[in-house]
């Protein structure tokens, strides 16, 4: 996976790599977390998390998770208008006023953990938002094209998609940013990231295709059959298993920019 991700991030600013951790420093991390007045493991999956970020961090200590920012990315998808989801394509737009209103269950949880948040549209149906002081924006178009029926966007689009989101996390780590984490609004992204993983990992989508926002099995039904459609008719490029390509072809505004915000910051 990391050669596949450097590949990919070479392709976007070849001064860029990035590195994998350094594998003793799991053990150690481990070790010390052995030595405290606790049974040993007794924290699960915090330990797991804690020498995790020992590792990535090189062994420093204390670990250092602040400041913290949270990028929630929005994009419109085109297969929507396929039915695929439970509620309209207007939500996605809704969703944002409510985020910039300081009303989504993110903002609270940003706000009780002490992280920014940084709304990001990447691309909703409609106009651009009116300025915000939370809001950047990164806009690729104004929603996908429909997946089921065609690219979801050009090769190019995919791309400088990519390149902005490595954009935003080289500035926030340049600001002394710790940690960057994404989140993401867009109505039918869930049918968008499963043809993802159906693509890349040679799944069903009956094996992994979910409600979404809340489809009856009916409405699951049809979303398969979507997905089963999409697969198809972008064969020849899954089969290629160039990344950026499956992106173009099956991704969405806001999966192209968070897929960058995680390159950006594996690399930083």
């Amino acid at each position: 996976m990391i050669t596949n991700a450097c590949d990919v991030l070479g392709r976007i600013d070849p001064s860029l790599r990035i590195d994998p951790v350094d594998q003793s420093l799991l053990q150690l991390g481990q070790e010390y977390l052995d030595s405290l007045t606790k049974p040993k493991g007794s924290l699960g999956r915090l330990e797991e998390i804690a020498r995790r970020l020992y590792a990535i961090q090189g062994g420093r200590r204390p670990l250092q998770v602040a400041p913290a920012i949270m990028f929630t990315v929005a994009g419109d998808h085109g297969v929507a208008q396929q039915g695929v989801s439970a509620y309209p394509q207007s939500v996605t737009r809704e969703m944002m006023q409510n985020f910039l209103q300081g009303g989504g269950a993110i903002n609270v949880l940003c706000k009780e953990n002490d992280i920014a948040l940084c709304l990001v549209d990447a691309g909703c149906v409609g106009e651009p938002f009116p300025p915000h002081p939370m809001l950047l924006p990164y806009r690729l178009g104004a929603g996908t094209d429909d997946l089921s029926e065609t690219n979801a966007m050009s090769y190019e689009t995919a791309l400088h998609g990519l390149e902005l989101g490595v954009a935003l996390a080289r500035d926030a780590a340049s600001s002394g940013t710790q940690l960057i984490a994404t989140g993401e609004m867009g109505i039918a992204n869930t049918t968008s990231a499963t043809a993802l993983y159906c693509a890349l990992f040679d799944l069903e989508p009956k094996r992994i295709a979910g409600p979404g926002t809340g489809l009856s099995p009916q409405g699951l039904a049809h979303k398969i059959a979507i997905l089963e459609k999409a697969l198809r008719l972008h064969s020849k490029t899954i089969a290629e298993k160039d990344p950026i390509a499956l992106l173009a072809a099956l991704g969405g505004y806001e999966i192209v920019e968070m897929c960058g915000i995680m390159l950006g910051a594996a690399a930083e």
